[in-house]
């Protein structure tokens, strides 16, 4: 449009650059002007600014430009190479008929101008009807025009009647005010923290509040942003751990610094903590740089099975039978036992002979993978043995689970043994005639498992018998027809003790020895009876 208007100028123009008005120069200078002999040399720009980047040699005709963290805008205040004010009317009108004028006032610097005010002298004879856009003033008419852009223009059109005949002269003037602009960021900083827990190692995302097992580390992620538009300088961050909650290296307590965080920027810090104690424990972390402050707060609960055991079964038992051992598991915690093992220690005096639920032995235990077992559950087995030696044999049942402590518990079993005595009684001749001698082999034996005390073995002879002589571990008494022995302080297991009577035989008879036997540990004695005939030789 600016290029147009200037093409207008050909028909009839009037172009004025000015610096504060356009006055009516038509037939004003009919004379030269005086000399005013050789104007004084302009001083240098750069002398003539004013701040303190008059020595940066720069000059941004009002761009803003930034040296040294700073915003500054230089500007050539030469406005009569800024302004363009031109007027353009028709060369001739017809008195009594309505016209109209323009005038342009252009904008040629590469910045805008300020409060441009446009100024209109009508000529005598001529009188206003209209102005576009409206004018002010009753006598000169004004236009305040707020800013025109850089490189923009403003067109005002004046219509009116002339009202006799002559030459319209009018003036138009203009001012305006350059401004020399810059600009100051003004930028708010913004502070946010956010803490979470979670177990990767379990596929435990990470939360606010999360639960786990007592055993496992928990990993700690602290997120600081600046969701603000400053940067952020020496962000120090701190979390002041609960009791029963530290670091790895057992720490209580959290801390580091950001050097710096930018607009829009967020950082990520990770640790990880553990548990000295199940429950439920909760910090609030704190962020804070300069004025700022942001906290978050987030929990993390440990929970843990507790297993307890328990071993029962016979308290006594004779030697060479079997002893079952019941064991049962509970889980008393409030989280699943998961991978619960049970091992039994075999008394090395026993020998394995079952167990139930699939234990399997081996290397003198009994074990059993009881698989997970539930907050609550409980769970028996058992394990039968059989005993070698008299005595007491130890069985120790031991229990292992994922995270929780293991625990024993034993049994005893006191072994005896069996008293079973054999009395046996021959005769080593049969028959015998009369005036000859027969001796008896009396045998006791120990068949039992356990050992005997205090045997006590008596003889008596029928009439047709005359004693002769007894050989043994005890000496004999005679007293009649009575032979009692001398008391054997013991005979152990297997052991075997051989009486010998020696008898005359006095008569001819079917006679019998009668032998009986007792113990500490009979309740009444054994007897047995041999027969031998004695006879007498026909003659």
């Amino acid at each position: 449009m600016a290029s147009s208007r200037w093409m207008q100028g050909a028909m009839l123009s009037l172009v004025a650059t000015m610096l504060l008005s356009f006055g009516c120069q038509q037939n004003q200078q009919t004379a030269a002007e005086p000399d005013r002999g050789t104007p004084a040399p302009k001083p240098n720009l750069m002398d003539n600014l004013f701040g303190p980047y008059a020595d940066s040699g720069r000059i941004t005709n009002g761009k803003q430009a930034t040296v040294k963290g700073q915003n500054f805008n230089s500007l050539t205040l030469n406005k009569a190479d800024v302004v363009v004010l031109e007027k353009i009317v028709p060369s001739q009108v017809h008195a009594g008929e309505q016209f109209t004028y323009t005038i342009n006032v252009f904008n040629t610097a590469d910045y805008p101008v300020h409060d441009v005010v446009v100024t209109e002298y009508p000529a005598a004879g001529f009188e206003v009807s209209s102005t576009s856009p409206q004018a002010s003033g009753n006598g000169p008419l004004m236009w305040n025009i707020p800013v025109i852009g850089a490189k923009d223009s403003m067109t005002i059109q004046v219509v009116g009647v002339a009202t006799g005949e002559g030459s319209l002269k009018s003036c138009a003037a203009v001012s305006f005010v350059p401004r020399v602009c810059v600009s100051t960021d003004v930028v708010k900083p913004a502070l946010a923290l956010t803490k979470q827990y979670g177990v990767p190692e379990k596929n435990i995302p990470f939360a606010d509040a999360v639960t786990t097992l007592l055993c496992d580390p928990v990993t700690v992620i602290y997120t600081v942003a600046n969701p603000g538009t400053g940067t952020l300088t020496n962000v120090q961050v701190s979390d002041n751990l609960p009791q029963g909650l530290v670091t790895l290296d057992g720490k209580d307590s959290i801390a580091f610094t950001i050097d710096k965080l930018e607009p829009g920027q967020s950082r990520k810090f990770q640790t990880q903590v553990k548990g000295t104690g199940v429950g439920q424990f909760a910090s609030p972390a704190t962020a804070s740089a300069a004025s700022l402050k942001a906290q978050d707060a987030a929990s993390v609960t440990f929970v843990q099975p507790v297993l307890a055991i328990s071993k029962s079964g016979l308290a006594e038992q004779f030697a060479g039978r079997n002893v079952t051992y019941a064991i049962s598991v509970k889980n008393t915690g409030d989280a699943p036992a998961a991978n619960t093992i049970v091992t039994d220690m075999i008394d090395g005096n026993s020998s394995f002979v079952r167990a139930t639920d699939d234990g399997m032995f081996a290397d003198g235990k009994v074990t059993w993978n009881l698989g997970t077992l539930a907050p609550g559950a409980t769970k028996t087995v058992n394990v039968t043995v059989k005993p070698n030696i008299k005595g007491t044999i130890t069985d120790t049942a031991t229990v292992n689970a994922v995270c929780a402590k293991p625990i024993s518990a034993e049994a005893s079993t006191k072994i005896s043994g069996i008293p079973a005595v054999l009395l046996e009684v021959v005769d080593r001749e049969d028959p015998i005639e009369v005036g000859e001698t027969v001796t008896y082999e009396i045998a006791v034996t120990n068949q039992g498992s356990a050992e005997d005390t205090n045997i006590i073995v008596v003889a008596e002879m029928d009439p047709e018998m005359q004693y002769v002589s007894d050989a043994g571990p005890t000496k004999g008494n005679v007293n009649g027809r009575r032979i009692e022995f001398a008391p054997l302080p013991q005979l152990g297991v297997g052991e075997k003790k051989i009486w010998l009577l020696t008898v005359k035989a006095a008569a001819a008879g079917d006679v019998r020895i009668r032998v009986t036997m007792d113990t500490d540990q009979l309740t009444r004695p054994v007897m047995e009876t041999e027969a031998t005939n004695f006879y007498t030789t026909p003659k």
